[in-house]
């Protein structure tokens, strides 16, 4: 069963983002600019080759983070630098979900909705969904894609 957001989110995105058309080695990174106002949708498609790590990144001006690892076997988000609340253990523990619910064919097609205190993650039209809340000090205004290990293609 495939899990979707909400019609009336759509009615509460303030920004869209979609990115394409790069690809990363280990070491690479890929950033972007996010606008500051009300929440946004990130889309994009990302191929993994053999054995390859992506780390999908939101930061803010404070150094505050989020992050989103693809290994290939799994999908986990790291909420542990996001801003307040992380220094409870509950709210730093990395959830993870296991990648081959989804079909990776032609890579793996990503929405992220990211308001001022939440995350939603579905994966291929929401076959994998993780869904978090966050606590930052200010919103996140930089998207950064970094390659850790192998070839990721976005």
């Amino acid at each position: 069963a495939s899990q979707t957001p909400v019609p009336e989110l759509s009615s509460l995105i303030s920004n869209s983002y979609t990115a394409d058309g790069f690809s990363l080695q280990a070491g690479q990174n890929n950033k972007a600019s996010l606008l500051d106002k009300g929440s946004c949708k990130l889309s994009f498609n990302v191929r993994l080759e053999d054995k390859s790590c992506l780390e999908i990144c939101l930061v803010n001006l404070s150094g505050e983070s989020v992050s989103l690892i693809m290994d290939g076997t799994k999908l986990s988000l790291d909420r542990s630098h996001s801003g307040m609340m992380t220094d409870r253990d509950d709210f730093s523990q990395v959830v993870s979900a296991p990648l081959d619910l989804c079909f990776a064919f032609d890579g793996y097609d990503m929405d992220i909705y990211l308001d001022r205190a939440s995350i939603e993650v579905f994966v291929d039209g929401g076959k994998l969904s993780i869904t978090e809340l966050l606590f930052p000090t200010e919103p996140f205004k930089t998207l950064e894609f970094i390659g850790h290990k192998g070839n990721a293609h976005i």
